[in-house]
């Protein structure tokens, strides 16, 4: 089930005319933190330094290398969205939108 900060981010996406101040439930001061408690802390090490590695290797250019760190990433914790946004964010850079 969506939380009210999920719905108003969709309703940011959807409408995205309107004004942030104006869609309730949406506060951009929030600090939003990811529970990663369910997660092996020995792979979720792994998996955070490719995807650092990842975001550098993209920063620099090299989008290349940083699907392959953010495909690694996958495949060691494929329950983590992160790597798949990261890579989806990627491949958006190439001008994949397709995936």
């Amino acid at each position: 089930m969506a939380s009210a900060h999920d719905r108003a981010v969709l309703q940011a996406i959807f409408n995205p005319t309107t004004p942030f101040g104006d869609i309730h439930g949406l506060n951009q001061e929030e600090e939003l933190i990811d529970d990663d408690s369910c997660f092996d802390t020995e792979l979720l090490k792994q998996v955070k330094e490719l995807e650092m590695r990842g975001v550098s290797a993209a920063e620099a250019g090299d989008l290349q290398a940083a699907l392959q760190l953010f495909s690694q990433a996958i495949q060691i914790l494929p329950q983590r969205a992160s790597a798949y946004n990261n890579r989806a964010q990627a491949l958006r850079l190439q001008g994949n939108t397709a995936g």
